[in-house]
């Protein structure tokens, strides 16, 4: 056996530990601390691999990207604009019970809007497309799996998201696909999904802000 061979192996081993980790993870927080949103031990661990392995978010795709003002905006409008269609022809499929108390305050609807940009889309992109899509990479060995890194990353951000409840994580599991698509269309850089994932986030405070639902 190659050392290539060799560190291949000991990479996929560790992408399986790391895996069965992130598992354990939101497992735990949902069954044990549920006012604890998942992604701060997952944050947690994801940086502990990165630097144990010499890494940083840059190389999962946190960094600067071309026309990257341009990007942002377009991206943001587009996560509004397909919110607003959901909204529109299945409203049952969106889940307005978040941060109710968001209903008619400026004042909470702007610490929502602040939470969702740093908590849900920022760190949510870092650890469901950025991380975990490395975590399945070392663990195929390659990136010719990458449909299957795809769907895997989109199934373990729908069942971290979902609250527990099936319709809602499938729901969390297909905007996990679109998330993916995108970062790998931009080339792995997670300027795009979170900027998308914004819009689509901060739209569903405003409508409830704004008595909608």
């Amino acid at each position: 056996m190659s050392l290539h061979d060799t560190t291949t192996n000991r990479d996929r081993v560790w992408a399986a530990i790391e895996l069965v980790a992130v598992a354990a993870a939101i497992a735990g927080v949902t069954l044990f601390y549920s006012d604890l949103p998942s992604l701060v031990p997952l944050v947690a661990l994801a940086s502990i691999s990165l630097w144990a392995r010499g890494k940083s978010w840059s190389d999962m795709g946190l960094n600067r990207i071309d026309r990257g003002v341009i990007i942002v905006v377009c991206g943001v409008v587009v996560g509004a604009v397909a919110q607003l269609v959901l909204w529109w022809s299945a409203p049952a499929l969106v889940d307005f019970n978040v941060l109710p108390q968001v209903r008619g305050s400026a004042e909470m609807l702007g610490t929502a809007l602040l939470l969702v940009l740093v908590g849900s889309a920022l760190a949510g992109e870092m650890v469901y497309r950025g991380y975990l899509f490395d975590v399945l990479d070392r663990l195929f060995a390659d990136r010719r799996n990458e449909w299957v890194t795809l769907l895997l990353a989109a199934v373990v951000y729908g069942a971290a998201t979902g609250g527990g409840l099936l319709i809602a994580s499938l729901g969390k599991g297909a905007a996990g696909v679109g998330y993916g698509l995108l970062y790998r269309a931009s080339g792995r850089n997670l300027v795009l999904p979170i900027a998308v994932h914004a819009g689509f986030e901060s739209a569903n405070l405003v409508l409830v802000y704004l008595g909608l639902t």
